[in-house]
C-alpha cells in the first residue's frame, strides 16, 4: 500500500469515525483501515453514528425532485417535452451509425477498468429468486442492466450486453415444471410527477431468456424505433407475471394490460384503458396471476377505463371490474398481491390522495368462487408523525411494493420509503409501529423492519435503504430478499419481532426487530451524477463520487480489477458535486439543492473539522436540484457558489465558523454583473492565465468573468450566435494550459451539443461533429453530459460523457469524428461526467453502472502558451514588485516582494501545464524560500496572493 494513498485513506476514515474514536478507543492505523474497510462492516451505520455524534443533519433523498431535474436537462428546449421515443432512437442513431462511431486505433485500445462500488448498489425494481435452486438470483437495475447470482448474491455476473438496453423494471419466471429455464424482463421507468411523455428512462420492450437468465434475446414485436410514444406503451412497463397454468405472459405496462400467448412474440392489449382517440390512459398499472391462472389486474383513475379487474381467461372482453364500493374515485398505482398459503386472500394497496391514511389505502380482498368479500383496512396503516420520516409514504407512486409471506397469509409486508411487515394482514391498529424494542404496552402487530432507522432520524436502518421497490421469498420460511433504491438486502429470519443487537455497537444493529445484510457485493448499478478526484496528487488513486438517492462515497485504488473493498459513506441524501483539496486534508461533499459541507483536518488537534458551507442569502429552492460550485484552481481557499441567478463569491471558506448545521452567513458575496435569466448550471475557473471565471446557465447562455478572485471583477455574456436557444449548459471545461480555450457541452436532445472557442469565448465553432444526426433523420442524437480534456503522448484527447456511452476524439472542428470508447464495458449506459489530470489518469461515473477508470499516457499541451487576457492584471507590470533570484533555478530560489505590514500571503507555484506544484501557506515575512524538490525544468508561473497579488516567471534549470 502506498503511504500517501493510506494516509489520505486514514484521513478520511479518521472523520467518518472521529466520534466513535473519541468513546471507543479506536487506533486508526492500516490494520484498522483494513478491518474498518472489510465486506460486511456497515459504513452508512458507521457514518450515521459519527454525524450524530459530530451533530451533521442528515438529508432524505428526493426522487420526484430528481425526476424533474433529469427532465430538464434532457427536455426538447423548443417543445419543453423529452423527443417521443427517446431511448429507443437514439440507440438506433448509435446502430446505424456503427462503423463510424469504431476506432480500431486509440480509442478502443485503452484499458478501461470497474472501479465499483462494490459494496453500493443502486434502484432494484426487478428481484427474483429461481424457484429451482435458492441460490440463484435475478435483480435489475432500472438503468443498470440485468444481474445474476449463482451463490445466493454472494458475487454477481451481469447478463445484459453492455450494448443492449440497460433499463430493467420488472422480472418473472415460468414456473412450470419443464420450463423454469424460461425468464422474461419488462424496461422502462415512469414518475406520475414527470408528466407522460416525461418519463426519464424509457424502454425497450420485453426481453427472453431461455437458458435460465444467463443471456436474453428482445420480442421482436417491440422492437420499433418510429412510433409515437402513446402508441408505443411498452416504453413504460410496471410489473409483468406468467401464468402458471399455460406460460402466457402479461405485462403491465403505461396505459393498459397486454398479453402474449405461450410461444408467441406478438402481444395482444387485453385492457385498453384509452380505448378510443379521445380517451385518457393510465398512467400506473399492475398485474398477477395465482397459481390457478386466475389473473387480477389494476389500472390508475385518470384512466378512461379504470379500477381493479378480474379475468379467468385474460383474454380481451373477458375482464371483470370488481372495484369494490367505497373505493375512493381518486387513486394513482395500485399495487397487488395474493396469499402463496391461500390464493383466495389478497391484499391491494393503493395511493389514494386525500383518502385513507395520509393519502393511501389498504384493502383486503377474500374469494369464494364468484363471491368476492372485501374489507377496507386503510385506517390501520402506519401513520406519519411530526417527524421526519416515520410511516408509509409512497412518495406519489414511486416507490410502493406488497408482498404475502409464502406460508402465512395474515402476514404481509408493505414497502413505501420504509419497508413494514404486518403479522395479521392489518387487521388491527399499526400504530405505534413496533421498532424491535422491548414495550410491553404495545399490542401492535406491525413492525419496522426496513427503509430509514427506526430512531427517525433520516439516517438508514442498518444494511438497508430507503425507497422500496421489491421484495422476494426464499422457500424456507426465514428469508427474504429486498430490493430498493440502494440495491438489494438479504434477511435470514424475516418473522424476528425483537432487536438481537448491541446498542451502540457498531458491528451490531441497534432498535430494528429484523436484522438484514447487504448483497450489494459487485452489484453494480449505482447512478453517480458526479466525481471528484485530487487535481494536484499525480501519485492518488482516490476518489469520490456522488450517487443517485445514496449520498457520496469514497474509495481509493491500487489494483486493476474491481475495486473490492468497501467505499466509505461520507454524506447522505442524493449525492451532488464534490471534490478534495489541501493535499486531502480538506474534502467537500454535498447533498441535492445545493447544501455543501467542507470538512477539514485539524493538524494541530489530529481531528476532523466540519462546516457548512453554502450561503446563507440563497434560497436552497432557486438552485438546481444538482446545483454546482467551483473552487478557485489558482486558490483553493475561493469559492464560487451557483446561487440559482447569481454567482456567490468566498474568498476564504476555511473561516467560515466550524460545527454548525446554519447556512454560512461569513465571507460570502454576490459577484456584481452576474444576475442572469434561467439557472446557473455549470461554472469552471482558469488555471493560466489566473482569475478568469467562465459560467453558464439552464437557458443556453455563457458567461465570462475576469478579475474573478477581486472586487474588479467584470462579467459579460459570449454566448455564441449558432448556440441552441433556451439548451441546459451541462459542462464547461477550460484547458489547464491556455484558459482562452474553452469547451461547452448543452446536454438537451434536438440540440447542437459541444462547442469549443479559442479565444475565450470571442468566437465558437460547433465541434459536435458525428454526434448529431442528419437533417431527414427519423433518430436522434445523443444528450451530452460532460465534456473533458487531456492532453497525451501525441497530442490532446477530448472526452465526451453521453446518454449512449463514452465518446473521444482528437481533434476538434466543424466535423469532428467522435469514436465510441470501451464498448465491452461502459457500452451504451449514460455517462454523466469525465475527469482527468495531468498524469493521464481518467474517471468516468455511469448513471446505471457506477464508476470506471483508465490511465493513458501522459503528454505536453500542444496549446499556444497562456497569455494575459483583456482585463486580468498584466503579470508583466506586477512583477516589477517581484524579485526572484537566482533564476533561473538550481537548487533554490528565493523570492522577494514588499509587505511592510507582515500580511499574511500565501505562494502558488504552476508548470507550463497549468498544474499546481507547490503551495507554501502563511507566509508573513517580505521572502520566502522555494526549494527546487519535485519542480521539473521548464517555465513556472509564480502567484503570490495576499492583501495585493504578484506574479512572476521562474524558469528552472
Amino acid at each position: 500500500m502506498k503511504k500517501n494513498l493510506l494516509l489520505s485513506s486514514v484521513f478520511l476514515v479518521a472523520l467518518t469515525l472521529s466520534g466513535l474514536a473519541q468513546t471507543k478507543n479506536i487506533v486508526i492505523n492500516e490494520s484498522t483501515y483494513k478491518k474498518l474497510t472489510a465486506p460486511g462492516v456497515n459504513h452508512v451505520r458507521m457514518a450515521k453514528k459519527a454525524d450524530k455524534r459530530k451533530g451533521i443533519i442528515r438529508v432524505k433523498d428526493a426522487p420526484h425532485e430528481r425526476l424533474m431535474f433529469e427532465k430538464l436537462i434532457t427536455q426538447d428546449p423548443k417543445t419543453g417535452e423529452l423527443p417521443t421515443n427517446f431511448r429507443e432512437r437514439e440507440l438506433k442513431f448509435l446502430s446505424d451509425n456503427k462503423n463510424q462511431f469504431i476506432s480500431r486505433t486509440k480509442s478502443q485500445s485503452i484499458d478501461w477498468k470497474q472501479t465499483g462500488p462494490y459494496n453500493v448498489g443502486g434502484r432494484t425494481r426487478a428481484l427474483a429468486i429461481d424457484l429451482t435452486n435458492d441460490n440463484i438470483i435475478l435483480a435489475g437495475g432500472v438503468t443498470g442492466g440485468m444481474w445474476r447470482s449463482e451463490d445466493g448474491g454472494a458475487s454477481w455476473t451481469k447478463t445484459t450486453s453492455p450494448t443492449d438496453h440497460q433499463s430493467v423494471t420488472a422480472v418473472a419466471q415460468d414456473p412450470r415444471e419443464g420450463h423454469t429455464d424460461t425468464w422474461y424482463y419488462a424496461t422502462g421507468e415512469y414518475s406520475g410527477s414527470a408528466g407522460a411523455s416525461g418519463a426519464f428512462y424509457s424502454g425497450a420492450g420485453v426481453f427472453k431468456s431461455i437458458d435460465g437468465g444467463k443471456t436474453w434475446t428482445k420480442f421482436a414485436d417491440t422492437d420499433r424505433y418510429d412510433t409515437p410514444f402513446f402508441n408505443e406503451l411498452f416504453d413504460i412497463c410496471w410489473s409483468i407475471s406468467v401464468d402458471p397454468t399455460n406460460g402466457d405472459l402479461y405485462v403491465a405496462t403505461y396505459g393498459g394490460i397486454y398479453k402474449y400467448n405461450f410461444g408467441e412474440e406478438t402481444r395482444n392489449l387485453v385492457i385498453n384503458s384509452a380505448p378510443t382517440k379521445n380517451d385518457n390512459y393510465a398512467r400506473t398499472t399492475d398485474i398477477i396471476c395465482t397459481p390457478s391462472g386466475i389473473k387480477y389486474a389494476t389500472l390508475s383513475s385518470e384512466g378512461t377505463i379504470n379500477g381493479i379487474y378480474k379475468s379467468v381467461s385474460g383474454n380481451a372482453g373477458d375482464w371483470e371490474k370488481i372495484t369494490p364500493e367505497g373505493f375512493p374515485t381518486n387513486y394513482d398505482r395500485t399495487v397487488l398481491a395474493y396469499a402463496p398459503s391461500n390464493e383466495n386472500i389478497l391484499y391491494f394497496l393503493s395511493e389514494t390522495p386525500g383518502k385513507g391514511l395520509n393519502g393511501h389505502s389498504f384493502w383486503k380482498l377474500t374469494t369464494n368462487g364468484n363471491e368476492l368479500s372485501w374489507e377496507d383496512r386503510s385506517l390501520n396503516l402506519p401513520a406519519q408523525g411530526e417527524d421526519d420520516v416515520a410511516g408509509y409514504s409512497s412518495q406519489g407512486s414511486y416507490n410502493m411494493v406488497i408482498k404475502v409471506a409464502p406460508d402465512d397469509e395474515n402476514m404481509v409486508f408493505i414497502g413505501g420509503t420504509n419497508l413494514f411487515r404486518s403479522d395479521d394482514g392489518f387487521a388491527t391498529n399499526a400504530n405505534p409501529v413496533k421498532t424491535g424494542k422491548d414495550d410491553p404496552n404495545n399490542t401492535s402487530k406491525a413492525y419496522w423492519i426496513g427503509g430509514y432507522a427506526t430512531e427517525n432520524n433520516v439516517s438508514q436502518y442498518d444494511n438497508h435503504h430507503p425507497d422500496q421497490h421489491s421484495l422476494a421469498f426464499l422457500n424456507d420460511g426465514k428469508t427474504l430478499l429486498s430490493g430498493h433504491d440502494g440495491g438489494i438486502s438479504k434477511t435470514y429470519n424475516y418473522k424476528q419481532t425483537e432487536d438481537s443487537g448491541q446498542e451502540d455497537d457498531i458491528e451490531h444493529p441497534s432498535a430494528k426487530p429484523v436484522d438484514w445484510e447487504s448483497l450489494n457485493n459487485g452489484y453494480l448499478t449505482t447512478q453517480a451524477y458526479t466525481v471528484g478526484i485530487d487535481a494536484n496528487d499525480l501519485e492518488s488513486y482516490e476518489i469520490l463520487t456522488g450517487f443517485q438517492d445514496n449520498g457520496t462515497w469514497y474509495t481509493y485504488r491500487e489494483d486493476n480489477g474491481i475495486h473490492k473493498q468497501n467505499w466509505i459513506h461520507l454524506g447522505s441524501g442524493d449525492g451532488a458535486y464534490c471534490s478534495m483539496h489541501n493535499n486531502k486534508n480538506a474534502y467537500i461533499t454535498s447533498s441535492q439543492r445545493g447544501r455543501i459541507y467542507l470538512n477539514v483536518y485539524n493538524t494541530t488537534d489530529k481531528e476532523w473539522e466540519w462546516a457548512r458551507v453554502d450561503p446563507e442569502g440563497v434560497n436552497s429552492e432557486d438552485v438546481l436540484f444538482i446545483n454546482p460550485y467551483e473552487i478557485d484552481n489558482n486558490n483553493e481557499a475561493i469559492m464560487f457558489y451557483a446561487g440559482g441567478t447569481d454567482i456567490w463569491r468566498n474568498t476564504d471558506i476555511y473561516k467560515i465558523p466550524k460545527f454548525s448545521n446554519d447556512a454560512a452567513s461569513i465571507g460570502w458575496e454576490k459577484l456584481t454583473g452576474t444576475t442572469v435569466s434561467g439557472q446557473i448550471s455549470a461554472i469552471k475557473s482558469s488555471i493560466l492565465p489566473a482569475n478568469l471565471l467562465y459560467f453558464g446557465t439552464s437557458e443556453g447562455k455563457i458567461y465570462k468573468t475576469i478579475n474573478s478572485h477581486s472586487s474588479q471583477a467584470v462579467t459579460t455574456e459570449i454566448t455564441g450566435p449558432s448556440m441552441p436557444e433556451s439548451a441546459y449548459v451541462s459542462s464547461i471545461e477550460v484547458n489547464p494550459a491556455n484558459a482562452n480555450y474553452v469547451y461547452v457541452t448543452f446536454s438537451n436532445y434536438e440540440v447542437e451539443s459541444i462547442f469549443f472557442s479559442k479565444d475565450a469565448g470571442e468566437t465558437w465553432t460547433d465541434v459536435s461533429g458525428n454526434l448529431e444526426i442528419t437533417k431527414d433523420s427519423k433518430n436522434i442524437g445523443p444528450s451530452v453530459r460532460y465534456l473533458n480534456v487531456l492532453n497525451a503522448e501525441n497530442g490532446p484527447v477530448y472526452f465526451a460523457g453521453t446518454s449512449i456511452g463514452l465518446y473521444m476524439a482528437t481533434d476538434l472542428n466543424s466535423n469532428t469524428k467522435w469514436t465510441q470508447v470501451s464498448t465491452d464495458k461502459i457500452g451504451n449506459t449514460v455517462v454523466d461526467v469525465v475527469k482527468t489530470r495531468k498524469d493521464g489518469f481518467i474517471v468516468v461515473g455511469t448513471h446505471g453502472n457506477g464508476i470506471f477508470h483508465a490511465n493513458i499516457t501522459p503528454g505536453e499541451p500542444t496549446v499556444d502558451p497562456a497569455g494575459p487576457l483583456v482585463g486580468i492584471e498584466d503579470p508583466v507590470e506586477t512583477n516589477t514588485k517581484l524579485n526572484i533570484y537566482p533564476n533561473p533555478m538550481e537548487n533554490s530560489s528565493r523570492v522577494e516582494f514588499p509587505n511592510e505590514n507582515n500580511e499574511s500571503y500565501r505562494l502558488i507555484v504552476v508548470d507550463a501545464s497549468g498544474r499546481v506544484v507547490r503551495i507554501i501557506e502563511n507566509i508573513t515575512n517580505n521572502n520566502v524560500l522555494i526549494n527546487r524538490e519535485q519542480l521539473k525544468p521548464g517555465i513556472h508561473i509564480i502567484n503570490l496572493e495576499g492583501e495585493k497579488i504578484y506574479k512572476g516567471k521562474l524558469i528552472v534549470k
